[in-house]
């Protein structure tokens, strides 16, 4: 298995599929690339949390009452409750469906 070089650069790339997806009707693809970043390695929690807004946005205006979008912003905002301090990649387990 190839290991990813530019962690960081993939996940924000699958939040723009995200948001291309939603804003193209797909509820189930944007939620896939959504999920597919937080569940990544990362470098840069801040980073991830910045670029996730935009999907964010896309779901609330597009989608708010799918129980889909909810389990996402749920997700993302058990991630974004994590503490830098005790942030590492075994500490995080998404148990995505």
């Amino acid at each position: 298995m190839r290991r990813c070089l530019a962690p960081m650069r993939l996940a924000e790339a699958r939040i723009t599929l995200g948001v291309v997806a939603a804003r193209q009707g797909d509820l189930e693809q944007a939620i896939h690339h959504g999920e597919s970043a937080l569940i990544a390695p990362r470098r840069s929690l801040s980073s991830l949390l910045m670029v996730s807004r935009d999907l964010t946005k896309v779901l609330n205006d597009q989608y708010p009452k799918e129980p889909e979008t909810q389990t996402y912003l749920d997700q993302l905002h058990a991630l974004s409750s994590l503490s830098v301090s005790s942030l590492n990649p075994d500490s995080i387990n998404l148990h995505l469906p």
